[in-house]
């Protein structure tokens, strides 16, 4: 379900609006980006609710731009994610799994799958709002 908070213009008031998940398919990206300006949300999930979120009916594209990054996904999510460099706009409505290492690597260096492995990462879900 997306959240939004709206202003009544006439009083003031705020007030949630719930709907369902937009129809775009899920975008998998392999940092924590903002793709373009707008409002966001940024939730911290377990291994288990990343995995349910890429087997969504809509499906999913990955932006996930190194090999070893999409191997790694490949393997602890269950489903074949791709490299992709390919430049993603996430769109309103549009809901992305992000894979966040804990720590940065050394300026330059590119992590083999099991060097990403030892340095540990966590998901987040990225929902762009407006």
């Amino acid at each position: 379900m997306l959240t939004v908070t709206a202003l009544n213009p006439e009083d003031g008031t705020q007030h949630e609006r719930r709907s369902a998940m937009s129809n775009y398919p899920v975008v998998v990206f392999n940092t924590g980006i903002l793709t373009d300006f707008g409002s966001y949300d940024f939730v911290e999930l377990t291994l288990d609710e990343a995995r349910d979120l890429v087997r969504q009916p809509e499906g999913f594209v990955s932006a996930v731009g190194h090999q070893s990054s999409a191997d790694v996904l490949t393997e602890i999510l269950g489903v074949e994610v791709p490299e992709n460099r390919a430049f993603y706009t996430q769109k309103t409505g549009q809901v992305a799994l992000v894979f966040r290492l804990k720590k940065r690597p050394p300026e330059g260096v590119v992590l083999d799958a099991e060097s990403i492995k030892e340095v540990g990462f966590t998901f987040g879900k990225l929902t762009k709002l407006s």
